[in-house]
């Protein structure tokens, strides 16, 4: 992402419109998909130590599987 911001600004430096915006949106495309797989992460990590483990968990005087 930070190379693809540096190029845009790099493009900009020489007047490149269309490089500048190409460069821009594959930084801005690159921070999404880094946004998504960060809160993915955060869901299943949050599942994972939320998970509850064994058949004979008693709950409220029920067993939960």
């Amino acid at each position: 992402m930070l190379e693809a911001r540096e190029l845009a600004k790099s493009a900009r430096e020489r007047g490149d419109e269309k490089a500048e915006r190409n460069h821009y949106l594959k930084a801005l495309m690159h921070q999404a998909t880094e946004r998504l797989r960060n809160k993915e992460m955060a869901e299943l990590i949050f599942d994972e130590r939320n998970k509850v483990r064994g058949d004979s968990v008693e709950m409220w005087g029920r067993a939960c599987s």
